[in-house]
């Protein structure tokens, strides 16, 4: 029952959009718990693009309110919405595993106090009918659902790249600071390149980071994934069989990154594959 949000001050080019997919996919394949998948722009963008017939060409742009945050919106309002009905309104990724919740029509920008209680109020069901919920929260400046995903989240991993000029003007300028509602946080490096001479230990050290900072390649395995809305089967395939022998580098980093997540947020520890004996 925890929320883990993602959310980049950058403009674009951290991958945090992409990591907050291969995260919840991992999380739900290595450890026993249900995961959902949100985010907090407009349908048929983020995370959506991800994934076979959420984002179909031929879906209208208002939907027909039966799924997705517009179904829970109404509910919300109703006062009708609560953990037992949540799942209801959620898309299957993987069957027991993972859902995923689209957005809606146009994106709640919360700016009045009955928007802002109708909103917690879905984010409160949702936490209590999954183990950890994972959300994009955009990039840039947050506002509206973004905001108050990173306000509300148990562990905020912020997105950032190797463009030291992005890097300079976000950290000297400060640029967007971090609410200091949120319980915890560190960074990631997303599309990573190891022959830079910017690595992550010269990145902490330059901004005077103190807290976690990780790293995932950029893998072109997995923007042509993306592109082809099979970004689950490409993790699969990733695994490198039961005991990662032929693991890519890219499921390594998520790997790696799902495992300090739940040691952060206090996940169920028990993985599947040392339920399978592995």
């Amino acid at each position: 029952m925890s929320l883990i949000a993602l959310w980049s001050p950058l403009s674009g080019g951290s991958g945090s959009t992409v990591l907050a997919c291969s995260l919840s996919i991992m999380l739900s394949m290595e450890y026993k718990a249900a995961c959902l998948l949100m985010h907090g722009g407009k349908m048929r963008s983020r995370v959506e693009q991800a994934f076979p017939g959420v984002n179909n060409v031929t879906e209208t742009i208002y939907d027909d309110g039966n799924q997705g945050m517009s179904a829970l919106h109404r509910l919300a309002v109703c006062g009708r919405l609560s953990q037992h009905n949540f799942k209801d309104y959620a898309s299957t990724v993987i069957p027991d595993r993972m859902h995923f919740m689209k957005g809606t029509p146009e994106p709640l920008l919360l700016r009045d106090e009955a928007e802002v209680h109708t909103y917690r109020t879905i984010l409160n069901a949702a936490v209590q009918s999954y183990d950890v919920v994972v959300a994009d929260a955009g990039n840039g400046r947050p506002e509206g659902m973004d905001l108050e995903l990173i306000m509300s989240a148990d562990l905020l991993l912020i997105g950032l790249n190797q463009n030291m000029h992005a890097l300079d003007e976000q950290f000297e300028n400060k640029l967007y600071g971090i609410p200091e509602q949120v319980k915890s946080f560190g960074y990631v490096v997303g599309r990573y390149d190891t022959d830079s001479h910017y690595t992550l230990q010269n990145i902490r050290r330059k901004f005077g980071l103190k807290e976690f900072i990780e790293k995932v390649p950029y893998s072109s395995n997995i923007a042509d994934a993306w592109n082809s809305r099979s970004i689950t089967a490409c993790l699969l395939r990733g695994q490198g069989g039961m005991k990662h022998k032929r693991e890519t580098a890219f499921n390594q980093a998520v790997r790696s990154i799902s495992s300090l997540a739940s040691d952060t947020v206090g996940m169920p520890g028990l993985r599947n594959s040392v339920e399978r004996g592995a």
